[in-house]
């Protein structure tokens, strides 16, 4: 089985579209972008239906499996931390359906990048979802855990252990290229140039040319994290300190 650690806006939308999407059967893959109600349906599997899956995909931590005794391939890209936040920002800028403006009381199209970034760091919720994302997630958290300011250091560390691990394979965004060679060369996995539509894994309608098209649309890029004010950049800096750490270690592996 592949588990796609998937972890936002690191290119990993690009790699399920173009790559891991087009490998399998529908019947063999399962997608855990719900949260944890969505993520609750490997508990309601039955060990052979478990076994039978493929590929796994969803921003769920390393490890997860774990205790539904399933082997399985890890994979992970990584992002500098800035460029990951600032796309994160501009995704939501982009994305009128987002949770993130019901929840936050702004209004959508109405808040600049500083407004964002600041609900972001300010809200209890938000907070704690967007404090060290891809060091969680490769340290074998969720996102909504509470991490205490004192575990963070060992956080890093237990992230790095697990990235060094056989079943842990990951790569940098700006190298995304070379990751989907070296998925081709040890799984046969071929990137295509027309993305799979997720409408695709529905049973319901077959694919049409606008499901297609969708799946092939980039937001506009209506935010730079430079154009942010000297204060939120800190405000983002403190969210991101760790993976800042994260990354440099990645960097040094590479």
């Amino acid at each position: 089985m592949i588990f796609h650690v998937h972890i936002p806006k690191t290119a990993g939308t690009a790699l399920n579209q173009h790559v891991l999407l087009h490998a399998f059967p529908r019947a063999d893959i399962c997608l855990l972008y719900d949260g944890p109600k969505r993520q609750d349906v490997l508990a309601q599997m039955s060990v052979e239906q478990l076994r039978s899956l493929k590929l796994v995909l969803g921003h769920v931590p390393y490890g997860f499996l774990t205790r539904f005794k399933v082997p399985a391939v890890h994979l992970s890209l990584f992002r500098e931390p800035d460029s990951r936040f600032g796309s994160y920002v501009n995704f939501l800028m982009s994305e009128p359906r987002h949770g993130f403006w019901h929840q936050s009381g702004i209004t959508f199209g109405s808040a600049d990048g500083d407004t964002i970034v600041q609900a972001i760091s300010h809200l209890p919720h938000f907070r704690l979802r967007h404090q060290g994302v891809m060091t969680k997630l490769a340290a074998g958290l969720q996102l909504s855990e509470q991490v205490h300011e004192e575990d963070w250091p060992g956080l890093v560390g237990r992230a790095v252990e697990n990235l060094r691990r056989d079943d842990y394979l990951w790569g940098l965004q700006d190298r995304f290229t070379d990751f989907c060679t070296m998925l081709h060369s040890r799984f046969g996995l071929v990137y295509h140039d027309q993305p799979f539509a997720l409408e695709q894994m529905s049973k319901k309608r077959p694919v049409t040319p606008d499901d297609v098209a969708a799946a092939t649309k980039r937001f506009d890029h209506k935010f730079r994290f430079a154009d942010l004010s000297t204060d939120t950049k800190a405000l983002a800096a403190d969210l991101n300190r760790y993976d800042y750490q994260l990354y440099e270690r990645l960097l040094a592996m590479a």
